[in-house]
């Protein structure tokens, strides 16, 4: 069995609040993230932007964002 692999691009679902940190759901997985600039909401939708060895940065998206 392979690991998912994380892109940046990819969508996720903020299942905590980011402020700055905190826990995002990407297909099934729980990922440490911290947001790029303000607090998310938890069960924000949200984009990665980079990882680095503490987690993914990622970025709250509206609704009409293109999948």
């Amino acid at each position: 069995m392979s690991a998912r692999v994380v892109r940046v691009g990819d969508l996720a679902k903020a299942l905590t609040a980011l402020s700055p940190s905190g826990l995002v759901e990407l297909d099934g997985l729980r990922l440490d993230a911290r947001s790029e600039r303000a607090f998310i909401p938890a069960g924000a939708a949200v984009v990665v932007l980079r990882g680095d060895p503490t987690g993914y940065v990622v970025r709250q998206i509206s609704p009409d964002y293109p999948a």
